[in-house]
This record gives C-alpha cells, sequence and structure tokens, in this order.
C-alpha cells in the first residue's frame, strides 16, 4: 500500500571491530580520535569495501528507478546538474538521488567518496518520470589544512582532478563528471582553533591507498592572550529611566544602553536558567531563563521556556504530546521538505504549549555504532547531518519558535560523558565533526545552541572559547544564545571541570548556565560575583551574555506575547472565552454525555469524576454559548467543537487511544461543589491527611496515613477551604526511590491549573523537604498530586500561610 523509500544513514559493517573507531573508543579518561576524517563511508569506501554489508545511502524498494544525467552546466565555482529519474518498476514510490565527489589525493590525503549534494523525487507511478536539478559549490568540497601543506589553518582545493558520482547509494554510482584544477587554491584562510594540546598520531592514505600514520598538529596560539583580546568595552549607563526591553524593540533605546541598566547581580541572574520544572513556565518542561528574578522582570524581560527535546515536548508533568521520530529515522528520509513541515507542525505544538525552544535537533556524527545516543543523532556523514539540522531549524522558526542545536560537540560517547576528553585533529573537527552544525548555522540561522558534557583537546565544552566565540560566533556569524547541558561543568585551561565555574563559561560566551532550582539566591553557588570582585571576570563579558539572551527573547512569542505584539490574522470568529469585569469567564457548559448517554448535572453539582467503566467512549457536551474553540485541559484531553445534524453546538473529547483512563478526572467548574472531606487553614498551616482525600485513583496506595506510594500517571485529590487570596508555602518531605541518573516529577494541580512541577533525584532512603511557594485563590479548591514516574514516597504535605 505504501512503498517505504528511506535510505541507509549510516554504513552497515559485518562485525563492530570493521568500524576503525572501535579500538579508540570506550575509554573513561580520553579518546584518541585516530580514525580522523575517515569516518564511516570515508573510512570504508577508501580503505575497506569488503567490509560492507549494507552501505550508506541503501534502501529498499518495491520497485526500481533509472537516473540518467540530461545536461551539465558549469559557471564559476557552480556546477549544475539536470537529471531525470524514472520509476521503471510496477509500484509508486520515491528515490533518492545522491551525488558523491572524490578528490585528488594530494599532499592532505582524502577519501574517495565525500557526499556533496543529494534530493528526492516526488511519488512516482509506474513509467513516470521527474526532471531534478542538483548544484555543487567547488569550493564546498574543499578540504581543511592543519598541517600547512598549502596554508596552515584553511579550507584548500589541492590541484588535479575532482570526480563526480551519481548514484541511489555510495557503492552504487558511476562517474558522470570531472573538474580540473590547475594550481592549488585557498578558499578560506581561518585560525589555527581548538586544536589538541597532546600530539597523537591519526590515519593517513598511502599512494597505494592503505593506512599510514601521520603526526596530528598541536596548539601553537596563546588562548588566554586570546581571550584578553576580545574582551568587549564596558556598556556604560547613559540615561538611568529603567528602560524595559519593549523600548529596544520599538527602537527608543540600544541593546546596549538597555543592559548597561543591569547591575551586576542582575546580571549574574539572568545567566542561570532555572529548572528543571521550573513553576514560572510551562509545567515540567527543562528550564526557565530570560526573567527568572523580579528584578529582571521589572525591565520587562519575560520568562522563557525552554522543552526537551529530539523525541518530542517533554513534560514531566504528566502532560503528553507527539512522539517526534528519532534522529536517525528523520535522516533516513533524506528529505528536507518532509522533515521541514514536520517541523513546523511541531512547533505548532509549541506554541500551543507556550514553549519558545526545543532542544534539538541532535547533531553529533555517529563516529561509532555503540555511541549511546546515536538514535538522537542524524548520521554519521556531515553534510546529510546537517541539511537535517537545517530542515528541522527552518521548520520550527516557521512557526515561530526555534530549536537548539546539540550537543556541540563531539559527544561521541556515553561512558562518563561529564569528563571524557575527546581528543581530535583540528581537521577532523572542521569537516566531521563541526560541520553539521555548521551548515545548520548558516543555512538555517540557527538562534540556540546547546554544548555537550564533554571536554575537547581538555577544554569542557561549556567553557571552550575557541568553539563558543571564536568558531561558532567570529567564523560561523552565529548570533543567537549558546547554553550548557543541564548541570554542566565548566573548567579554566588546565584545570578540572566544575559546576560552579560560571566565570569561565561566561568569558567563552556560552551565555546561560542550565540548571538551577533559584536564581536569585544562587543555590547552584557559583563564581560570577566573587570572579567579578577578584577581577577574574568583566563586567563587560557578563552584559556580553546579557545582550545575547535579551537580543533572542525579543525574537519569541513570550515576549511578543506579553507585550501585546502577536497579530491576529484573519480571525472573523468570536474568541472562545468573554471578558467581564476584567477577568476572563470560560464558556459555561450545561450538558455532558458518555457514548450518547445524558449525565444527571444536578447530581455531580458542576463537578464530575467519570471513572473508567468502559474501554472506548466518547464524552460530549452542548453549550449555549457562541464560541469557536474551547481550550486544552491539564490531563490533555483534546476538545474540539463540532455540530449535529440540528445546528446544535457540542464540544467533543478525543483522545487517542480511546481509553477512559486520561478521562478519570476531568473537573468541568469548580465555583460549588459538595465534598466529603474539607480542610480550612487553621493558625495559617494545613497539614493534608492522606486518607481524608475526596479523590483518588485506583493505583495510589496509602498506608497507615503516614506514607504515600506513587505510582505513575495516578492523581490524588483534596478539598482545601482557602480564606484569603494570597502567596502559600508548600512543603512536601519525599523519598525518593531511584537511580542515580534518575528523576521523579510531579505536579501540583489546583482546581484545572498545573499550579507547579516539582522534580526529585534520588534521596538515598533519606528524607528530602521539597519546598515551593504558589498563589492560591480564594475559595473552595481541589489540591490534586499527579506523579508522572513511579519511584515516590510522600510522607507529608504541609501549605503554609
Amino acid at each position: 500500500n505504501t512503498n517505504p523509500s528511506g535510505k541507509l544513514a549510516d554504513t552497515i559493517a559485518y562485525n563492530i571491530n570493521d568500524y576503525p573507531s572501535t579500538k579508540y573508543f570506550g575509554e573513561k579518561d580520553f579518546n584518541c580520535y585516530v580514525e580522523d576524517i575517515y569516518v564511516g563511508y570515508r573510512y570504508f569506501e577508501t580503505f575497506a569495501k569488503d567490509k560492507v554489508r549494507f552501505p550508506f545511502g541503501y534502501g529498499l524498494s518495491y520497485t526500481k528507478f533509472e537516473i540518467n544525467v540530461l545536461d551539465i552546466l558549469q559557471k564559476d565555482n557552480y556546477i549544475d546538474f539536470k537529471i531525470n529519474v524514472k520509476n521503471i518498476g510496477d509500484y509508486n514510490g520515491k528515490e533518492v538521488v545522491q551525488i558523491y565527489f572524490e578528490a585528488p589525493q594530494g599532499k592532505l590525503g582524502k577519501p574517495l567518496r565525500q557526499l556533496s549534494a543529494f534530493t528526492k523525487t516526488k511519488l512516482l507511478c509506474p513509467n513516470e518520470a521527474t526532471i531534478l536539478k542538483l548544484s555543487i559549490d567547488i569550493n564546498k568540497c574543499a578540504s581543511y589544512d592543519d598541517v600547512g601543506y598549502i596554508s596552515k589553518s584553511a579550507y584548500v582545493l589541492e590541484s588535479g582532478q575532482y570526480n563526480f558520482y551519481i548514484g541511489n547509494n555510495v557503492r552504487d554510482s558511476y562517474k558522470i563528471y570531472s573538474y580540473n584544477i590547475l594550481k592549488d587554491i585557498v578558499v578560506e584562510q581561518l585560525q589555527q582553533a581548538l586544536a589538541p594540546v597532546h600530539s597523537f598520531e591519526r590515519f593517513k592514505p598511502t599512494d597505494n591507498l592503505e593506512i599510514e600514520f601521520e603526526k596530528v598538529p598541536t596548539k601553537e596560539f596563546d588562548l588566554q592572550e586570546r581571550m584578553n583580546k576580545d574582551i568587549p568595552a564596558e556598556y556604560k549607563i547613559k540615561d538611568n529611566q529603567k528602560y524595559k526591553l519593549i523600548d529596544v524593540y520599538n527602537k527608543k533605546i540600544s541593546m546596549e544602553n538597555f543592559v548597561a541598566q543591569l547591575d551586576n547581580e542582575q546580571l549574574a541572574c539572568i545567566v542561570r536558567g532555572e529548572g528543571m520544572s521550573s513553576p514560572k513556565v510551562t509545567g515540567g518542561t527543562a528550564a526557565a531563563f530570560g526573567g527568572v528574578t523580579d528584578e529582571l522582570l521589572e525591565y520587562g524581560i519575560p520568562v522563557v521556556c525552554a522543552s526537551d527535546g529530539p523525541s518530542g515536548i517533554r513534560m514531566d508533568s504528566g502532560m503528553l504530546a507527539t512522539s517526534m521520530p528519532n534522529g536517525t529515522c528523520l535522516a533516513s528520509t533524506f528529505n528536507y521538505e518532509l522533515i521541514k513541515e514536520l517541523y513546523f507542525l511541531e512547533g505548532i505544538e509549541m506554541n500551543s504549549f507556550d514553549i519558545d525552544t526545543l532542544l534539538c535537533p541532535g547533531m553529533n556524527i555517529h563516529r561509532n555504532p555503540l555511541n549511546g545516543r546515536n538514535f538522537e543523532y542524524f548520521s554519521e556523514d556531515p553534510l546529510l547531518t546537517g541539511i537535517m539540522g537545517q530542515a528541522v531549524t527552518e521548520g520550527l522558526h516557521s512557526a515561530g519558535v526555534s530549536g537548539s542545536l546539540k550537543h556541540f560537540a563531539c559527544n561521541n560517547q556515553e561512558l562518563n560523558r561529564h569528563h571524557v576528553d575527546s581528543i581530535v585533529s583540528e581537521r577532523a573537527l572542521r569537516e566531521i565533526y563541526l560541520k553539521g552544525f555548521e551548515i545548520a548555522v548558516k543555512a538555517g540561522n540557527s538562534r540556540t545552541i546547546m554544548t555537550a558534557y564533554n571536554p575537547i583537546n581538555g577544554i569542557w565544552t561549556a567553557s571552550n572559547y575557541d568553539l563558543n566565540t571564536t568558531i561558532s560566533r567570529n567564523e560561523w556569524g552565529f548570533k543567537g544564545i549558546i547554553m550548557t547541558d543541564w548541570w554542566a561543568e565548566m573548567n579554566d585551561e588546565g584545570m578540572h571541570g566544575l559546576k560552579n565555574n560560571s566565570k569561565a563559561m561566561i568569558r567563552s560566551q556560552n551565555d546561560i548556565y542550565m540548571v538551577t532550582p533559584n536564581s536569585k539566591e544562587n543555590t547552584n553557588k557559583d563564581n560570577t560575583i566573587e570572579s567579578l570582585k577578584n577581577n577574574t571576570l568583566q563586567r563587560s563579558e557578563l552584559q556580553r551574555c546579557a545582550k545575547n539572551i535579551c537580543e533572542y527573547i525579543i525574537l519569541t512569542k513570550t515576549f511578543r506575547k506579553s507585550n501585546f505584539l502577536l497579530e491576529e490574522k484573519n480571525v472573523s470568529k468570536e474568541p472562545w472565552f468573554k471578558v467581564e469585569n476584567e477577568k476572563i469567564v470560560y464558556p459555561s457548559i450545561d450538558k455532558i454525555f458518555i457514548n450518547k448517554k445524558e449525565l444527571e448535572l444536578s447530581k455531580y453539582k458542576n463537578i464530575y469524576y467519570i471513572q473508567k467503566e468502559k474501554t472506548k467512549a466518547i464524552i460530549d457536551f452542548t453549550t449555549n454559548d457562541k464560541v469557536e474553540v474551547i481550550k486544552k485541559n491539564y490531563s490533555d484531553i483534546t476538545i474540539l467543537k463540532v455540530k449535529n445534524e440540528f445546528d446544535e453546538t457540542i464540544y467533543r473529547i478525543l483522545e487517542l487511544d480511546s481509553d477512559l483512563k486520561k478521562y478519570e478526572n476531568i473537573i468541568i467548574d469548580t465555583k460549588s461543589f459538595e465534598v466529603d472531606y474539607c480542610h480550612s487553614f487553621i493558625n495559617n498551616v494545613i497539614e493534608l491527611k492522606f486518607d481524608k482525600y475526596c479523590y483518588k485513583t485506583s493505583n495510589i496506595k496509602v498506608e497507615n496515613n503516614s506514607l504515600l506510594n506513587c505510582i505513575k500517571d495516578e492523581i490524588i485529590t483534596f478539598a482545601i477551604d482557602v480564606i484569603e487570596t494570597t502567596s502559600y508555602n508548600i512543603e512536601i518531605d519525599v523519598i525518593c526511590n531511584v537511580s542515580e541518573l534518575s528523576q521523579v516529577p510531579y505536579s501540583i494541580i489546583i482546581d484545572n491549573d498545573n499550579a507547579l512541577t516539582l522534580t526529585s533525584g534520588t534521596t538515598r532512603g533519606n528524607t528530602n523537604t521539597m519546598k515551593a511557594n504558589i498563589i492560591i485563590e480564594k475559595g473552595l479548591k481541589f489540591f490534586s498530586l499527579r506523579f508522572a514516574r513511579t519511584g515516590l514516597e510522600v510522607k507529608k504535605i504541609r501549605i503554609i500561610k
């Protein structure tokens, strides 16, 4: 019925030891990338064709295709190919056309094949043909000279013949064109950056295409001198009128003058991201950053939201979102337009949850099949990786949100991932491990990047100046923000990595540390303020990061929304809510049906607990209000407006699995209701009793009112009588029985709203008190706990005025 058209994004060899990196992979302290640029098919096609079971780019189909080149036009540095693809089989299908180049071996040594362009046909019927066009910039066929054979630290085209091959995989391709370069050309002169400190030997082909070893060039510059030369001038305050960020947007003040208003403490706070599961943004997401303190909010800097990740939106509040195909599956489409469209739709979903950036795409190269996170990443090939990253980035941008390229860079092993040093030549970094990021930055205009956990050549990526400034910003022109991975370590050159060395992070122009529970209180005890005082960090370096952050925030939908800048286009319907006395009033629901059987509303007193009695059901609401849509509620049930044959407005709840499990605690209206147990605030403190609940799901277990055993996706609800609208402290005593790397998120739900999501790591059998602060409005309320994972024991819950 549907003919698969995917292609392998990696070479499949016969044995794990056939991969050249296996011998140099898996050490705890450091790994030397001895195979250098000979990764994946670059190695196999050059040195070991007989080791390949399935070649890169290979794929099965129920039909066959004929690929012919109709015309080739060379103009300046570009070669344009006009290609005819015909379906000569018996079934509908799509084909991927791939062009590879072979550069002369020259002095540097090159792989025999390198992917230079690809495209995918539309769906072709039997005997149907289509004409495709591919254009190749010959300058993109350059190699990086880190030795100085032609010009040190430069992309060069060595003289000789450049051959081009076309086919539907790297092995089944034939020669179609030759391009001759008469003398060596320096395409782009750069400077040495990220070079190894310690020498090692790497692969290089002999004239007979056998492996010999070449000494890798080492670092020849003073990094501290480079950093000191790049310290910017301090922004001096000119007009202390407490301008807001919207004034920068409206061009009343420059960004430099805006940032100059922030004092040292405010600057230190803005480079701290909060989370995980910060209550300041969408419940259960990865981080909040920007206006994370009251002082920053006063300057009109909103709090923006970041969420995992490569598998789609992750919310540890228990809310559900679309599960996205993993990175390798996406790359196997070889379909730029499809992935761009997919991530436009993902961006629409992000907007519905008020999420500004998604922590994806994963861009690291499949150096070895044993890398623990290969599924998050695209391919062994940097061009395919870069174009897929570009597609994801542009798709998200078209929906008004952004993605964070990660993990920058060389996160090619999970074992000891916080400390294992990737020792890599500058050439391999430029041609292989950074190339995908470069494409996504230059062609996709990426706005956010996440650094990795590991060091590269001795310097942790979260504080690596050459990575975060020299290459990404100064060479590629990156204009966005760079954030750390969660709880990353940072170091000064020659020192060990530390989680509180924010000074090193800021100096490298990695803008935000992710994450801390409370920025204002500096709960991570970072050394930002201390470093300003002892002059090891300049205020101007901190201002530079703040400027990057604020320039990013201005581009977010959260900023536009907070300043009422969103444009409503083609809106002719009435809004789905009304505003009365400056309050939003949602439409009331006057009838509810399950499988067309009407419930007796008077019996339920405006609150409905729909128990799981049937496995399949359709739940309908009718209302007299003329509204277009009704919003999504916290339990992830989509409520849609429909009309029946009598032209009555109906609200229908639809759940993908048609299972009533998620409907067990639907709350329609909580203005008035009767419950068995009602708690009042006495002496400004209340302790909730686990055997005095008004509702719980069946899997919640209470032991002697002293311990609440929590199960994934379950909920317990208490009725509380709030006598004053004010701020309340929530204290929850928990024991968390999970592994060191695991986390258990749980949400506090007030009536129908996710008020707060907390996350607990292992307590090693001890009792920890989790504290939070929320505003609760006056009146009779439902106070619910919902658990996104199993493994938590709750001993006590206190609500304190």
